[in-house]
């Protein structure tokens, strides 16, 4: 016993290294163990993670399929230009964004009605009024529909309708209104091309929200 408490107090300072050796390599071991640990329950979290999102996608899938014919009866309803028919229903169907877009589509086609029914009632009236200058109208329409770059045969076309000018006083318009036909063919046509080119645009922001809810992608 002597002989080993000799020994220890000869040999202190190597027994101090070799303890502190035990100590460096014990901490070096928890720490190993600790992010083991750490890193395993960091996988458990992501899996629980990924498991809840994946059982979130299946419920919208779930939900987008099962609503699926009924948003389909909204793109029919606007394929036949319903446009106020289906706005509660997309309202309730549809992300505000569709739901507003199907709305300004229906107050272009309103307003490209009216310049149509203008039109119309323009050359209504001079069929009436001027039928010989409306059989020379009819044949000069058809030209420049068949040259639509001819500003020659545009600007003819406009010369035989700026002396026919009847004034409209109706229930499109509270106020009488001086049918003249350059203002009335400008009109028309800015009222046509704004109205397909919001038409177009709904129409892909339908599609693609009904691709949406069946692939269950984020919106």
């Amino acid at each position: 016993m002597n002989l080993c408490i000799n020994w220890m107090n000869t040999n202190s300072g190597f027994l101090m290294c070799l303890i502190t050796a035990v100590y460096v390599v014990a901490t070096l071991f928890i720490m190993h163990f600790n992010k083991k640990s750490a890193n395993a329950a960091k996988d458990q979290t992501k899996t629980a993670t990924d498991q809840i999102e994946e059982m979130k996608r299946q419920q919208q899938q779930n939900a987008g399929i099962s609503l699926y014919a009924i948003r389909k009866s909204v793109l029919t309803g606007f394929g036949k230009k319903e446009y106020n028919s289906i706005y509660w229903d997309a309202v309730i169907l549809f992300s505000g964004e569709v739901a507003d877009e199907i709305l300004n589509t229906g107050y272009l086609y309103e307003s490209y009605k009216k310049q149509k029914w203008l039109m119309e009632e323009y050359e209504s009236r001079m069929r009436t009024d001027c039928p010989n200058q409306y059989d020379e109208y009819k044949y000069k329409l058809s030209l420049t529909a068949e040259h639509p770059d001819d500003e020659e045969l545009l600007n003819t076309l406009y010369s035989l309708c700026d002396s026919y000018c009847p004034v409209y006083n109706g229930p499109l318009s509270e106020q009488e209104i001086v049918l003249d036909y350059r203002e009335l063919s400008e009109n028309l046509d800015k009222a046509r091309r704004n109205y397909e080119l919001k038409q177009t645009k709904t129409l892909s922001l339908i599609n693609d929200e009904l691709k949406r809810s069946i692939q269950a992608e984020q919106q």
